[in-house]
């Protein structure tokens, strides 16, 4: 992974430029309690679009029905006050560590489930900032530091982009119980396509293909610079 890290290729917002960044995704998520199978409850689809800059942001969820968004949104926010992904990007391992998990923190393992789910944080920053060459160059060292990591080439998301996927498996407060988390990132940029979670009922079992049928996830399809919170145009307005 750190040789992958030193050859990335320029994306498309490496030479954008804007006051908001603008990011779109779709989630599949189940609302219900995490139960001793994993998470109860049938999968609810949505898109979350978001603009943001420093102190400042817009943030719309909607519901989704095969792929249109219903309307109005579930929610509309804007707010003017600092953000919990404000700040510099990490442009090194260590300070990118240190921006997802904070000063001395203790990181979830396949033992102990009540650290920080770095896989999930990775995964909350994407959904919030996009990342310079630099700040991903070195979310991917990062990641090759961390033990109990595995990394598949030649795979696909669920919208059938290529990707490189890299896995880690943690224990669940619900234990024994193991949850599998996976990032695919696209091969030639470094940029996150997706993240999934899948849920395994018990230890020793070997984990299934880290790209097969997720119980959850979210899919990145579109990032952009911005002048406003209003470009590109929302699918439809927020509640009355």
């Amino acid at each position: 992974m750190t040789g992958w890290a030193g050859r990335l290729q320029a994306a498309a917002t490496d030479g954008q430029h804007g006051a908001y960044e603008y990011i779109a995704t779709r989630s599949a998520e189940r609302d219900g309690d995490l139960t001793p199978t994993g998470p109860a409850g049938p999968l609810v689809h949505r898109l979350l679009t978001t603009w943001t800059k420093p102190s400042s942001g817009r943030a719309m969820l909607h519901t989704l029905t095969g792929a249109e968004p219903l309307c109005p949104a579930l929610s509309d926010q804007t707010w003017d006050e600092p953000g919990r992904w404000d700040g510099p990007l990490g442009t090194d391992p260590a300070a990118e560590l240190h921006r997802l998990t904070g000063t001395g923190a203790t990181l979830a393992t396949r033992t102990d489930p009540y650290g920080i789910d770095l896989f999930g944080q990775i995964g909350e920053e994407a959904i919030n900032r996009i990342l310079s060459r630099a700040a991903r160059a070195a979310l991917l060292r990062m990641l090759a530091d961390q033990p109990d990591i595995e990394v598949r080439t030649g795979v696909r998301d669920p919208l059938g982009r290529p990707g490189i996927a890299v896995s880690t498996v943690l224990l669940t407060p619900l234990g024994p119980n193991l949850l599998r988390r996976t990032l695919i990132f696209n091969p030639d940029t470094g940029e996150l396509l997706a993240t999934q979670r899948q849920f395994q009922t018990a230890t020793g079992v070997p984990a299934p293909d880290p790209t097969a049928a997720p119980d959850e996830g979210v899919l990145f399809f579109a990032r952009a610079y911005t002048a406003d919170i209003r470009t590109p145009a929302p699918p439809c307005t927020g509640p009355a």
